[in-house]
């Protein structure tokens, strides 16, 4: 039988973990065997991480939640002894602070991208790279979205310059790819390549 700790770590930490390694390896399969189908799993792989990301944090919550309210001490952190801005506080910090940086910066650099595709009348970032990108941000969180971001800049770098001064070839470099290696390097290594980058103080 588990104990509690062994059930949140099962639940909060290697569940979501699993989802995530498996959602990247059917984007990688699709994206190298099936790629016309890469519309439609990057659709998927968006949903289940979503729904993940928010199942993980309300389980993450209830929990601290619970732990909080057994101890004989860390009650006192509770309503009705405090107010409940101070279990938010540290929720926010603690669960809700690393995703929803990692959503808001995808999406600021989605409509970035998506005000060039209007303005220049040209496709720099499709339809799955934008779910893909946003899907990677969720999984890596913040600060790891750097790592995440430098990583697939320096993969696409790699294969602009394999194509255009090896194979001489001049196309458009699609994202896509490098997006999803990335985000699988991240999440298997991002703590430390963190360490790494010194992305320490931007915990807050």
């Amino acid at each position: 039988m588990y104990s509690f700790p062994s059930i949140t770590n099962i639940l909060i930490v290697l569940a979501p973990f699993t989802i995530f390694l498996f959602s990247l390896i059917y984007l990688l399969k699709t994206y190298f065997l099936r790629r016309e189908h890469l519309t439609r799993a990057a659709t998927i792989v968006f949903i289940v991480i979503f729904l993940t990301v928010l199942v993980k944090i309300f389980l993450s919550l209830g929990f601290q939640y619970y732990v909080w309210s057994q101890n004989g001490l860390s009650k006192f952190l509770l309503p009705p002894y405090q107010p409940v801005a101070y279990f938010a506080r540290y929720s926010w910090q603690h669960f809700i602070m690393s995703p929803a940086i990692g959503i808001a910066v995808s999406f600021a650099l989605v409509l970035y991208f998506w005000i060039l595709n209007k303005i220049f009348k040209k496709q720099y970032l499709d339809f799955e790279d934008m779910l893909i990108l946003v899907s990677g941000a969720m999984i890596v969180g913040w600060p790891n979205l750097i790592a995440y971001l430098v990583i697939a800049f320096v993969l696409t770098i790699m294969r602009i310059f394999y194509l255009f001064y090896i194979k001489r070839e001049m196309q458009r470099v699609p994202l896509t790819g490098a997006l999803i290696v990335a985000a699988f390097i991240t999440l298997l290594i991002g703590d430390y390549l963190a360490q790494i980058l010194s992305l320490g103080f931007l915990k807050v």
